[in-house]
């Protein structure tokens, strides 16, 4: 139990990581997130500030697309490796199978 959480957990975290990565050098670290350069927005004139926008959202979105589809590969290799090492099924005993049928 605990290392469902765990694993979880981490893996959220390496994720999120990646994500704020991701944004950052598409901001050119202008910001640290995308409310922060909202609120940085406001300041600014009108033209920068709308500049700042499309840049961070720009940015937010790659961060996600990015974070999304490290996600849904890590996804199907584990579903890959969980039917990879299943344990096999073992056949039914001839006596078990003709009293079910019965």
């Amino acid at each position: 139990m605990t290392g469902n959480y765990f694993g979880g957990t981490l893996g959220f975290a390496l994720l999120g990581t990646v994500a704020a990565a991701v944004y950052r050098d598409r901001t050119g670290g202008g910001s640290d997130s995308l409310a922060g350069a909202v609120e940085a927005a406001r300041h600014l004139p009108a033209e920068q500030g709308a500049e700042l926008l499309r840049t961070a959202r720009a940015a937010f979105t790659a961060g996600v697309h990015l974070t999304g589809l490290i996600a849904a590969l890590l996804f199907a290799g584990l579903a890959v490796l969980t039917l990879a090492l299943r344990p096999a099924r073992r056949p039914e005993p001839e006596a078990v199978r003709e009293t079910a049928h019965s």
